[in-house]
């Protein structure tokens, strides 16, 4: 059973495609929250959980430094 509250970073995937990498520290109210009009192709999604905010916050700034997923890219 998944913690609902507590510190994750998230990874949603399409097609093993990472599309977005994102934070939250409330599981439930995020996956529920998320309106973008890419949430269709989302067919898995992964997470991870973190000790605290700081490590949480470090962690998603390197995966997408590291993974460049594709919703996470600024013109």
């Amino acid at each position: 059973m998944i913690k609902v509250k507590g510190f994750y970073v998230y990874f949603y995937y399409s097609n093993e495609t990472l599309l977005y990498v994102g934070l939250t520290n409330n599981l439930g109210q995020r996956f529920n929250g998320h309106q973008e009009e890419w949430k269709n192709e989302i067919d898995k999604i992964g997470i991870r959980h973190y000790p605290n905010k700081v490590t949480m916050e470090i962690s998603e700034k390197y995966y997408i430094a590291k993974l460049k997923p594709m919703y996470n890219i600024k013109d």
